[in-house]
């Protein structure tokens, strides 16, 4: 199966990085076809690593909800995001997994063709 996986900004700093142990697993049994980081986390190296395919958050949506949906409304944005969200979807994934991600765009969710799994335990801070 073609996976897209987003992990998002609000994951706890564990001892040990479940992200890591995430992508292992994953990858061993699935193409991950596109992991999804903001800029300058360091799990975008750990994949390079491994060959899969890293696609950066966007920063306007690394922010709080008022403030994705704002963005959302600048034509400007609308543009940029509308290209984002093409070169995902010329990866044609099959299933998608939040892993402590926080507020998206719906838009995003309906790429994949079945859907997405989101794991949030908590309450994300953000």
């Amino acid at each position: 199966m073609k996976l897209l996986l987003l992990t998002g900004s609000c994951c706890p700093e564990w001892r040990i990085d479940y992200r890591k142990q995430l992508l292992h697993l994953l990858g061993s049994s699935h193409q991950l076809v596109t992991l999804i980081v903001a800029a300058g986390d360091p799990l975008a190296a750990v994949a390079e690593q491994q060959q899969i395919p890293v696609q950066l958050l966007l920063p306007e949506l690394n922010q709080s909800r008022r403030k994705i949906q704002a963005a959302l409304s600048d034509p400007a944005f609308q543009m940029r995001f509308s290209a984002w969200l093409k070169l995902l979807r010329q990866r044609e994934p099959d299933l998608g997994i939040c892993f402590y991600g926080d507020w998206l765009p719906p838009v995003l969710f309906e790429l994949p063709t079945r859907g997405f799994s989101i794991f949030i335990p908590d309450r994300c801070q953000h």
